[in-house]
């Protein structure tokens, strides 16, 4: 028998366990790196050429829905809609220019911004509903047969999409015993109280014209309690994000909230303050995480404000979450942050001049989803790629 057994040199292997890729290039054969990729196995590689796609310009941001089955996006002043061979259609057009945030419940899509509205069927409709001007009421003396005593009135708007508005404050009218009220609301419904009450009955729907109201009858549908002197939503609120219920908007370094189910109506003690200017909103299983351009907080279900760490976000769109695990990962200037809980993924501190706009996103390529950000502006961030 020989000493040393002979060695085989294998190039390569063919059928299902050849793993060689024909896209794979030698480390030293580049002199010029334009348009290439790094693999898992740190390997160089062609990716393919950027294609410029029709409609796309001038687009500032896209948003895609957790279901991935909708794409839309701001471009100019022109909300659009792309199709799955990104075809683009535009939904409205005038909405201003500047950053646009959006979020979804169901099958609606909210957008906030210069414009605030609602995607809904391929329609656009808007997200704040004006209240109507207070019912005027006249007495009736000897018209009726109302009991003696204190009446309130009020009425809502009600839009075809089925949403109501608020309720402004109601008339408050002193009735003698056996009268009637004559009552002009705008169209909508229309609600009364029971002599002295404080409950508000429909007590009849308004054409706009009078109505007289000479007994009370079989009333048994309520005015919702967050109906009642509520406003719209706050003007010039840019991030939004949906929250246990509630549909949260910030304006400067103010986080607004809204009744619960009623995300069109918000009380007007219904907000909070914060240190910095409010740029990510995102709902997680440990609460509402923010991020200002100062620190990093999170709103938990008991309605407490946690400040997590003093590290502030650049402009744009910072932060994106998976909607499976729902933790959210955020770029700031200590590196990329996760949340639940709050976990450093990086070791590099990133510096962000005034006005620098930054985009975090999600890529899925060959079974591997990678965290990308974009910049624009001056900062130290490189080409920073994280595997999930």
């Amino acid at each position: 028998m020989a000493r040393n057994d002979p060695v085989i040199k294998i190039d390569k292997l063919f059928g299902l366990r050849n793993t060689d890729r024909p896209e794979r290039l030698p480390l030293g054969a580049l002199t010029l790196a334009e348009n290439v990729d790094v693999d898992d196995s740190l390997t160089l590689e062609i990716r393919e050429s950027p294609v410029t796609l029709s409609g796309y310009a001038g687009l500032r941001y896209l948003y895609a829905t957790e279901d991935q089955r909708r794409l839309f996006g701001v471009r100019g002043e022109d909300l659009t809609q792309f199709d799955a061979q990104l075809n683009a259609a535009v939904l409205a057009s005038g909405l201003g220019a500047g950053d646009y945030h959006f979020t979804e419940l169901d099958d609606w899509v909210f957008f906030a911004g210069p414009t605030q509205g609602i995607i809904r069927n391929g329609e656009v409709i808007p997200l704040a509903v004006p209240p109507p001007d207070t019912p005027a009421v006249v007495v009736l003396p000897g018209s009726g047969r109302l009991a003696a005593g204190l009446y309130q009135v009020t009425s809502v708007a009600q839009l075809p999409d089925g949403r109501e508005s608020a309720a402004p404050a109601a008339a408050w009218v002193e009735v003698p015993e056996g009268a009637a009220l004559r009552i002009t609301a705008a169209p909508g419904p229309v609600y009364m109280t029971p002599v002295n009450g404080e409950i508000f009955y429909r007590a009849f729907e308004s054409t706009g014209g009078p109505v007289d109201v000479g007994e009370i009858e079989n009333w048994s549908i309520p005015l919702e309690p967050e109906q009642y002197q509520r406003g719209g939503v706050p003007p010039g609120v840019e991030v939004i994000e949906f929250h246990d219920g509630r549909l949260f908007a910030a304006r400067g370094d103010t986080v607004f909230f809204s009744e619960v189910y009623w995300p069109h109506l918000f009380g007007p003690q219904d907000y909070f303050c914060l240190h910095g200017a409010v740029r990510v909103l995102k709902s997680t299983r440990e609460g509402l995480f923010i991020a200002t351009d100062r620190a990093l907080y999170v709103y938990t279900a008991e309605e407490s404000l946690v400040k997590l760490a003093g590290i502030g976000v650049p402009r744009g769109y910072p932060a994106v979450r998976d909607a499976e695990s729902r933790t959210v990962y955020c770029l700031t200037h200590e590196g990329v942050m996760a949340f639940p809980p709050l976990t450093a993924l990086t070791g590099d501190k990133y510096r962000f001049d005034s006005g620098q706009w930054a985009s975090v996103s999600w890529v899925d390529n060959r079974g591997f989803r990678r965290l990308v950000i974009t910049t624009q502006g001056q900062s130290n961030l490189g080409v920073n790629r994280y595997d999930r």
